[in-house]
């Protein structure tokens, strides 16, 4: 079984829950039984490198990095006044976490603006805050790298993006 997907050396893609990653070798190959074309990755951000077989790609959410128009809809996405709210923290964590699986960057956003709106009514936990820092740093690295703009300023962006739709949704709900 192949995947739709198909990637060429030198080409960068997005990994779920990694970020940022260059292809750096495409063979075929047999390995653990399975012969497939197995892509070999390494990921930007830590230097660490994976090996996916192309029937896996699709599976495991390995996509392109938005483009510099998507970046626009991304913070359209950001002010569209829905946010998605679980009471109970564990909920909330399970299905964040269900989200994230998916790498697409409007669960990213999902995920960002339910942890932004809980940080706005009290601490977040420790696995939360956490949480909230990995997608952060992985949604700004793509839109940074997107744009080719400096990761800081990306964040600073965001940031004031997600605190503003909270802040205009809680406004909303009084």
């Amino acid at each position: 079984m192949s995947s739709k997907l198909s990637f060429e050396e030198g080409e960068r893609v997005i990994y779920p829950n990694h970020g940022i990653c260059v292809i750096e070798d495409i063979r075929k190959d047999t390995i653990g039984g399975i012969s497939d074309t197995f892509y070999s990755v390494k990921v930007l951000e830590t230097g660490s490198s994976l090996f996916i077989p192309s029937s896996n790609l699709e599976t495991v959410g390995v996509r392109p990095p938005v483009d510099s128009k998507d970046v626009k809809k991304i913070f359209k996405l950001i002010d569209n006044g829905e946010i998605k709210i679980f009471t109970k923290w564990k909920n909330r964590y399970e299905e964040n976490l269900r989200l994230l699986g998916t790498g697409t960057p409007e669960n990213m956003l999902g995920v960002l603006k339910s942890l932004y709106y809980v940080e706005a009514k009290k601490t977040l936990s420790f696995r939360e805050k956490k949480m909230q820092e990995k997608v952060m740093s992985l949604l700004t690295s793509e839109i940074a790298h997107s744009l080719d703009d400096d990761r800081d300023d990306v964040s600073e962006r965001l940031d004031a993006a997600f605190k503003k739709a909270v802040q205009q949704y809680i406004k909303n709900q009084e």
